[in-house]
């Protein structure tokens, strides 16, 4: 019993996880002046030119994920 509810915990957490970046994902794309805000991409490079207020949110996911991922990957 105790391995199945791990299991499913396991499982929820994955779930929630990946409902987090997807919605960070949207709100991202939904805001797309944030890409002009500095912040580490997850290709490990420096993106935008503008140093963002520390009351702003974040301009990548928590995984690290920005818009100028998803355009450099197209172009």
């Amino acid at each position: 019993m105790r391995d199945l509810l791990v299991g499913l915990w396991h499982r929820f957490r994955a779930f929630h996880a990946e409902t987090v970046e997807a919605s960070e994902r949207l709100w991202l794309l939904q805001n797309p002046w944030q890409e002009d805000l500095l912040h580490w991409g997850a290709d490990g490079r420096l993106h935008g030119s503008q140093v963002p207020a520390s009351t702003r949110r974040p301009s990548t996911t928590r995984t690290g994920w920005c818009p100028g991922l998803r355009l450099a990957r197209q172009g």
